[in-house]
C-alpha cells in the first residue's frame, strides 16, 4: 500500500492585464505542478473566484468579478490573491500569496456616490425669473453624458431642472430659474431619489455608474441643511424708492446708470442707454465719429475703457452685470444664470451656450477676472438694420476677460454686431456678428444667424436654424450644428463641423479638415473636380454636404484624404501646397517662383507652412516643446525635425495621424523602416489602408 503525502505546489496566478470596473468578469489561470487538483481557498482583491475549472496538464482557471465596495487599485498596484489546492488525497498546498502587478491592471469597485448638494447663490429669498445655481458633489470625478435632471421641492408644482455644466469634476451644476407660483421655505431637493439621468449617464473614469442618492431632505449635506434659499413669488406691496439719478448726456446720448438685482438675487449695475439721435453733439475726443462711443466697465484704477459700445444713430443698449470683475468661479454661475434667463429651460440653445461658456471659463488661467454682462440692444421706432454696425469693444489681456450674454432678438433683420476683443459671447437672435481682433468665442441660438469674425484662432458655433459661420484667418474651430449652414474657413488651418442638415463647407486657405458625425462607411463620398466633394450620410442623420478647399476628412473611426496627393519625393504634395497658399500659386504662375517645392524649401518651410495634409507645424510644436525650442533659436524648422529624427522618435505629425497605430496594423511598414507617413501619402491611401487621428480634441 502506497501513500500520497507529498502536496501540491501553486506556481503562478495571472489574470489579464486590464482595467476592470464593478461587474467586469475576467479568467484567473492557476498555474500548478499535477492535474486533477481540487479549490480549497481562492480569492482576488478579497472577492472568492467561481467556476474553478481543471483545464489539464497542470491548468487551471476560475472566473474573478469586481465587486462593489472592495478596495480600489491603480494601475500597476499590487493586487493580492490567496490560492490553495487540494490533490485526491487531501494534501492542501502552501497558500500562494504572491501578488498581480502588471501596468494596466487597474481595478476600480468603488462607485462615485453623492456626497452633498449645496449652492453656489448666496442666501436670501427669491422671486420668479430669478436663476438659482445648485451644486451636486460626488466622492470622485464623474463624466457625464445627455441632460440629467434634478427636482426641487417649489410648493404645488415640483421644479425639474437640467443639468447645466461640470463633467469632468467631482461637481455638477444646475441651474433652477424661478417661476410664477413656486414657493419654498427653504428651498432643497424634492427627496432622496430627486437626481435622474433623463437617458444620459453619469459615471466614473472606470465606468462605474454612480450611485444617485442624494440626502435626506433637512439633513446633514442636503440643499436645505447647507442654505437658506427662500421662494417666494408672490407680489409684494410696492415699495418707495429713491428717485434715480438724473440722466447723463455721454457723446451725445442719454446714459442712465442705476443698482438693480441680478439674475441670481445679486445686486447689478443696470446702463441704459437712450437710441442714439441722429442730430447728437459729436464728442471729438471719443473713438468713433459716426457713432456714439460710451465706456461701459472701467477697471478701478485704470484710464483705458474695460468694455465699451459705440452705437449708431437709431440704436440704444440695456447692459446688467455685477460692477466688479469676478473670479472664474463666481463668473461662470452668473454666466450660466444670465444664459439661463434668456433662453428656454431644457432647450438646445440653454444646453449648448451653457457647455461651451464652461469650456471657455474651465480653460481661463487661475486667478483670472472677468467682466460678465447682459446686453440688450434695443432701437427707436421705424430704425431699420441699415449698414453702420455697433460695436462692442472689450480689453483682452492675459487674465483679464469679459463675457457677454447678448439678447439682439428684439433688433431689425439684418443689423450688424461687431465684436473686438470680446473673448465669450452668447448670442440669441437673427442678426449678423462680425469682428476684429483678438481670439472670439461665440455660440448662437436657433435663429438663422451670421457670424463671421477677423484674425486670430476663433471658436464658432451656429446652433441649430440655418447659419453662415466663418472666420477671416487663424486657426479655427467653427461648428453650423443643426440646420443647414454655410461653413468656410478663411486663411490658415481650420477645423470645421457641419453638423446635420446639408451643409455647404469650405475650407478656403490652408490645410482644412473637416468632422462628419458617423463611420467612414455610412457616408458616400463622391469627389468632382477642382477639389469638390458631395459627402451623403446613407443613414440619413446628417444630410448631404458640399465641400470644397478641404483636404482632410475625419470620421469617427478614421480619417480620409478629399484628393489624392501629388506628391514629389520627402512627403511634400505640390497641388495641395499650392491649393492651400494662393499667394504661392499666383507666384509660380507669374514665374516668380519656379515651383511650389522650390518655394517651400526657401520660405515656405521656415514660416511654418504645411507640406502636406497630414503635417501640422503648430501643432508638431505645440506636442514637442524641446522642437518648439530648437525652432524658436534657429536651429531647425519644424518639419526638418519631424523628417529627420520625428518620424524615428514616433512622434506624430500631426492631429489626424497616429503613426504608431499604423505601424501596429501595418506590419509590413513596419518591417521595412519606412516612414509611416510617406508610406500612407505615398502609397497606403491609394491602396484603401486606413489612417486615425491622433489628438481628437481639435474640433473642440
Amino acid at each position: 500500500m502506497s501513500f500520497d503525502v507529498t502536496a501540491p505546489t501553486v506556481t503562478t496566478v495571472t489574470i489579464p492585464d486590464a482595467a476592470l470596473k464593478i461587474g467586469d468578469a475576467v479568467t484567473v489561470t492557476i498555474t500548478a505542478g499535477e492535474a486533477g487538483l481540487t479549490l480549497n481557498t481562492g480569492t482576488v482583491n478579497g472577492v472568492a473566484v467561481t467556476g474553478f475549472t481543471d483545464a489539464g496538464g497542470g491548468t487551471y482557471t476560475g472566473t474573478y468579478t469586481v465587486e462593489a465596495g472592495h478596495t480600489d487599485r491603480t494601475a500597476g498596484d499590487a493586487i493580492p490573491v490567496n490560492f490553495i489546492l487540494a490533490d485526491a488525497a487531501g494534501n492542501t498546498s502552501t497558500a500562494f500569496t504572491t501578488a498581480i502587478a502588471q501596468a494596466s491592471d487597474a481595478l476600480d469597485a468603488n462607485a462615485p456616490a453623492v456626497a452633498s448638494v449645496t449652492s453656489s447663490t448666496a442666501d436670501g429669498t427669491y422671486k420668479a425669473g430669478d436663476a438659482i445655481s445648485v451644486q451636486v458633489a460626488f466622492s470622485e470625478a464623474v463624466t457625464v453624458t445627455g441632460t440629467p435632471q434634478l427636482t426641487l421641492e417649489t410648493g404645488t408644482t415640483d421644479r425639474v431642472t437640467a443639468y447645466a455644466f461640470g463633467s469632468g469634476g467631482t461637481t455638477l451644476t444646475f441651474i433652477y430659474t424661478v417661476q410664477a407660483g413656486d414657493t419654498s421655505a427653504d428651498l432643497d431637493a424634492l427627496g432622496t431619489a430627486a437626481l435622474a439621468l433623463n437617458g444620459g449617464t453619469i459615471m466614473d473614469a472606470a465606468g462605474n455608474a454612480a450611485t444617485l442618492t442624494l440626502p435626506t431632505p433637512g439633513t446633514a449635506n442636503s440643499l436645505g441643511h447647507n442654505k437658506a434659499l427662500a421662494i417666494d413669488t408672490t407680489v409684494a406691496p410696492a415699495a418707495s424708492t429713491p428717485a434715480a439719478p438724473a440722466p447723463a448726456i455721454e457723446d451725445g446720448a442719454t446714459v442712465s446708470r442705476t443698482t438693480t438685482t441680478g439674475p441670481s438675487g445679486q445686486a447689478q449695475q443696470t446702463t441704459v442707454i437712450s437710441p442714439v439721435s441722429a442730430d447728437r453733439s459729436e464728442d471729438p475726443t471719443t473713438a468713433n465719429a459716426d457713432r456714439a462711443d460710451i465706456v461701459l466697465v472701467t477697471d478701478a484704477g485704470g484710464t483705458t475703457p474695460a468694455l465699451r459700445a459705440s452705437l449708431p444713430a437709431g440704436f440704444g443698449l440695456t447692459v446688467e452685470g455685477v460692477a466688479e470683475r469676478q473670479g472664474k468661479t463666481d463668473a461662470l454661475a452668473d454666466l450660466i444664470a444670465r444664459i439661463a434667463a434668456k433662453t428656454v429651460e431644457g432647450s438646445g440653445p440653454r444646453t449648448e451656450m451653457t457647455s461651451v461658456g464652461q469650456a471657455f471659463l474651465t480653460a481661463l488661467v487661475e486667478g483670472s477676472q472677468l467682466i460678465v454682462r447682459t446686453v440688450t440692444p434695443t432701437v427707436a421706432s421705424g430704425t431699420t438694420a441699415g449698414g453702420v454696425p455697433l460695436i462692442i469693444t472689450g480689453e483682452q489681456t492675459e487674465g483679464r476677460q469679459s463675457a457677454l450674454v447678448i439678447d439682439a432678438s428684439g433688433l431689425p433683420s439684418g443689423t450688424v454686431l461687431h465684436l473686438n476683443g470680446v473673448d465669450f459671447a452668447a448670442v440669441i437672435g437673427a442678426v449678423q456678428v462680425t469682428g476684429g481682433e483678438g481670439r472670439n468665442i461665440v455660440t448662437g441660438d436657433d435663429a438663422a444667424q451670421y457670424i463671421v469674425l477677423g484674425p486670430d484662432d476663433d471658436l464658432l458655433r451656429g446652433g441649430s436654424g440655418d447659419d453662415t459661420i466663418g472666420s477671416e484667418g487663424g486657426r479655427d474651430i467653427l461648428h453650423g450644428d443643426a440646420g443647414n449652414d454655410t461653413v468656410f474657413g478663411g486663411a490658415d488651418h481650420d477645423f470645421i463641423v457641419g453638423g446635420s442638415g446639408n451643409d455647404t463647407l469650405r475650407g478656403d486657405d490652408g490645410m482644412d479638415a473637416a468632422f462628419f458625425l458617423g463611420t467612414h462607411a455610412s457616408h458616400v463620398i463622391t469627389r468632382g473636380g477642382d477639389r469638390t466633394l458631395t459627402i451623403t450620410d446613407v443613414t440619413g442623420s446628417n444630410g448631404t454636404d458640399q465641400v470644397a478647399t478641404i483636404e482632410v476628412l475625419v470620421f469617427s473611426d478614421r480619417i480620409d484624404l478629399a484628393v489624392a496627393p501629388d506628391l514629389t519625393a520627402g512627403g511634400f504634395d505640390q497641388a495641395g501646397y499650392l491649393s492651400a497658399n494662393p499667394d504661392v500659386a499666383a507666384a509660380v504662375a507669374a514665374g516668380t517662383m519656379a515651383s511650389a517645392l522650390a518655394h517651400f524649401q526657401a520660405f515656405g518651410a521656415a514660416e511654418n507652412r504645411a507640406p502636406n495634409a497630414l503635417f501640422d507645424g503648430t501643432w508638431y510644436l505645440t506636442h514637442n516643446a524641446d522642437v518648439a525650442a530648437a525652432v524658436a533659436g534657429g536651429q531647425m524648422t519644424a518639419w526638418q525635425h519631424y523628417a529627420t529624427w520625428g518620424t524615428t522618435e514616433g512622434r506624430d505629425a500631426g492631429p489626424f495621424f497616429d503613426q504608431s497605430r499604423y505601424l501596429d496594423e501595418n506590419s509590413d511598414v513596419a518591417a521595412a523602416g519606412i516612414d509611416p507617413l510617406t508610406h500612407f501619402l505615398h502609397w497606403g491611401w491609394a491602396e484603401g489602408r486606413a489612417a486615425y487621428q491622433a489628438d481628437t480634441t481639435v474640433f473642440g
